[in-house]
């Protein structure tokens, strides 16, 4: 049963605007050193010479935290101000240039070797033209034989865990109450929290909306784009990708 909360005190708020708040602990399911680890092998497969590497949708810097213990030049960026705001206050990224960046409009002054963009941040890119907008700035942000990497999420994965789908937690100092829902015929993604935090009377509501592409779509504009796609991954292997994938990495590199 959803939990009820009284319409009079909801305020609407931008998407993570205070999820960022209480992200790490939502999330705190994820293991993000095994992703760390699967991007390092990635790029010892496809680019071993690459000695930096930036996060453009790095939230709260779990994943930058991990690849510390590699020897590469990070950076990160992310769209949410709030998000990024929790990643400078860890003292693990102390040291990292962090800053607020859309992925469509990075904000990079040097060309990195590697360019990440995971944990379906690409879904987020709701219209065809964002996501050639993303490719392009890629391309520009990569030195040659550089590699994109990013992620998305598929249509099987949110038709078996998430067509319709809630939890809720009750914190120490906050509550939340998270509802996934699928619309097909729009192919939208749709994540609703309700978050309220202890001694405010407010609850909060974040509408998060992410467009689940056909897996041909991306492979024509990736096409179209002048990046050159290196493979496509079945979750968090080297398989190649299959219409069951819950989860598919691309790699990309920018020719010479």
């Amino acid at each position: 049963m959803r939990f009820h909360w009284s319409t009079k005190s909801v305020v609407h708020v931008a998407p993570y605007e205070k999820l960022a708040a209480i992200y790490d602990h939502v999330m705190r399911h994820v293991d993000y050193r095994q992703w760390a680890e699967y991007v390092v092998h990635l790029i010892g497969l496809w680019h071993p010479e690459a000695r930096d590497i930036l996060d453009v949708s790095c939230g709260t810097g779990n994943l930058l935290v991990h690849l510390r213990q590699y020897p590469y030049r990070l950076y990160g960026c992310d769209a949410s101000f709030p998000m990024i705001r929790k990643a400078v206050q860890k003292a693990e990224l102390e040291g990292c240039p962090l800053w607020c960046g859309d992925m469509t409009r990075i904000g990079l002054r040097r060309s990195v070797d590697v360019l990440l963009c995971l944990y379906d941040s690409v879904n987020y890119l709701l219209e065809e033209e964002d996501l050639r907008r993303f490719l392009a700035e890629a391309h520009a942000a990569i030195a040659p034989d550089g590699l994109l990497i990013f992620d998305v999420c598929t249509e099987h994965n949110s038709l078996e865990f998430f067509y319709n789908y809630y939890d809720h937690e009750k914190h120490e100092t906050f509550w939340y109450d998270r509802w996934s829902h699928y619309d097909r015929r729009e192919r939208i993604q749709f994540t609703e929290f309700k978050i309220r935090f202890r001694d405010d009377p407010n609850v909060y509501l974040e509408v998060h909306r992410q467009r689940i592409y056909p897996v041909p779509r991306f492979l024509k504009l990736i096409e179209e784009s002048p990046l050159e796609l290196m493979a496509t991954y079945h979750m968090f292997t080297t398989q190649p990708a299959t219409a069951r994938s819950n989860r598919i990495h691309f790699v990309l590199k920018k020719p010479q």
